[in-house]
């Protein structure tokens, strides 16, 4: 594995799930917002401790019909599809790339 993907994982897991969450934000692989899909407005990032990640987008539009309705903060993300937690897909998404890094070198 190469230093600076040994460096990613040991950063990526040392972070509490919020951090791992922002920082997947920060480089666009989950979204930073979310409008809701009835009313169209922003829905708000909130605690939601059903979740897998313990966090979700929440409508707050109390004129909608889905209004406290939770989405997935996965929506419309690389992660949708998966039903493992995101620090484990991430892990091996490391694995993976270290493996196809030093097969090519």
């Amino acid at each position: 594995m190469t230093k600076e993907l040994t460096n990613l994982e040991k950063n990526i897991f040392c972070l509490n799930n919020l951090d791992l969450l922002h920082f997947l934000m920060d480089y666009k692989l989950l979204k930073n917002e979310l409008a809701c899909i009835y009313c169209k407005i922003l829905c708000a990032f909130r605690n939601y401790k059903k979740s897998p990640d313990e966090y979700g987008w929440r409508c707050l539009n109390k004129g909608c019909k889905k209004y406290k309705f939770y989405y997935s903060i996965r929506k419309e993300s690389f992660f949708e599809g998966f039903s493992c937690n995101i620090r484990e897909i991430m892990k091996i998404l490391i694995k993976y790339v270290s493996m196809h890094n030093t097969s090519n070198t």
